[in-house]
């Protein structure tokens, strides 16, 4: 069982530290607002880039996060 707690808590860590770097990269919900200041130009040419880009991140932290939780509750059995 330790060494399983182990490999889990090492799958831990690496989730976590994932976690944190889809985070950061997210842009903010607050970025849409240039439109209201005049940048409405700028922020039509790149909309579809940066909304699939968006998508996959959010997904992409949606999932490790579950997984995170389950992972984390598993762990907390075991030990």
């Amino acid at each position: 069982m330790e060494t399983l707690t182990l490999v889990l808590a090492i799958i831990e860590v690496a989730l976590s530290v994932f976690l944190v770097g889809t985070i950061i990269f997210q842009s903010g919900k607050s970025q849409n607002l240039g439109a209201i200041t005049g940048a409405a130009d700028s922020l039509m040419n790149n909309k579809n880039k940066s909304t699939t880009w968006d998508a996959r991140l959010s997904r992409l932290t949606a999932v490790a996060g579950a997984l995170f939780m389950i992972i984390a509750f598993v762990i907390s059995i075991i030990g």
